[in-house]
């Protein structure tokens, strides 16, 4: 026999949370954050369940964003041809040069993208929003502006999207530590 169980608790549970306070942020196409603790849950526009672990005295709270890998994949996919390289192009895939040479261009930004803010809800919005019908947006966009802008501006609004899942958490009384853990294809 062998059992299972639902991915980000999973995904929590290898990251070794097994007490209050840390918790995890699973990041892929999309992004769970959760952490594990043993009072009951409280309303917070976030979601519990039984953890995977001692589940008769641990609760799992968790939220996410619709969009967190898929923000830079987009990017990549819609403006990041000429990070490509000849081969990828002719191939039709984006693979991890266009993602590294972004990447290393969006570190040359200031944090604040130079007044370049994009909301990350290309497909709707998961916790604290729940909103399907939610959609991204890019304000700020001037002529000075460049793709290493635009790049961070998506990266900074994924982060943000966790931030607000995490103070969503901390103003319903969680107790939460400063330091996330980062798991999955995305945190790469």
């Amino acid at each position: 026999m062998c059992a299972g169980g639902v991915d980000a608790p999973a995904a929590t549970l290898s990251a070794g949370v097994i007490a209050e306070g840390r918790h995890v942020a699973m990041m892929g196409t999309s992004m769970c954050w959760g952490f594990v603790h043993t009072a009951p849950p409280t309303e917070a526009g976030l979601v519990s369940m039984p953890y995977v672990l001692q589940p008769e005295t641990l609760v799992y709270t968790f939220g996410g964003a619709a969009t967190a890998g898929a923000v830079p994949a987009w990017f990549v996919d819609q403006l990041g041809a000429s990070e490509r390289t000849v081969e990828q192009l002719t191939a039709d895939i984006d693979g991890p040069d266009a993602y590294a040479q972004l990447e290393g261009r969006a570190a040359q930004v200031p944090p604040g993208s130079d007044g370049l803010v994009m909301l990350p809800y290309f497909m709707g919005e998961r916790s604290p929003i729940w909103d399907p019908d939610a959609r991204g947006t890019i304000t700020g966009l001037t002529l000075y502006h460049t793709k290493a802008h635009l790049y961070r501006a998506g990266l900074e609004a994924v982060a943000f999207a966790l931030r607000h899942n995490l103070e969503t958490g901390r103003a319903a009384g969680y107790h939460l530590a400063d330091e996330v853990h980062l798991v999955g294809g995305a945190a790469r």
